[in-house]
C-alpha cells in the first residue's frame, strides 16, 4: 500500500500498527500509559498482584516524567495504597 509521495506506509515511522484497519495500541502510542492505569486500576478490584505489575510498568514508562505531571502522582498513590492493603 503505498501513502502519498510513493512511500509505503510501513516505512513512516509515524505511522501507527494496524489490524484489520484500526490501529493497534503499542508502548509508543500517546493513549497508551492511560490505559494501562485505567488496566492497573481495573485489576485492583479483583487482582493485586496483577495491578501491581501494571502499575509498575506503567511507573517505569512515567519515570523520567515531570513531578507535577497528575496521572503519575495518581499512580504513585493508588500503588503505595495498593501496597498497604495487601
Amino acid at each position: 500500500m503505498a501513502t502519498s509521495g510513493g512511500r509505503s506506509a510501513a516505512r513512516n515511522p509515524l505511522s501507527r500498527p494496524r489490524f484489520a484497519g484500526r490501529p493497534v495500541a503499542t508502548a509508543q502510542a500517546p493513549d497508551y500509559t492511560l490505559c494501562l492505569l485505567g488496566t492497573a486500576r481495573a485489576q485492583a478490584h479483583f487482582d493485586k498482584l496483577a495491578a501491581m505489575r501494571s502499575y509498575q510498568q506503567l511507573l517505569e514508562i512515567w519515570k523520567n516524567a515531570d513531578a507535577d505531571f497528575i496521572p503519575a502522582q495518581e499512580a504513585k498513590r493508588e500503588r503505595a495504597a495498593l501496597q498497604g492493603s495487601s
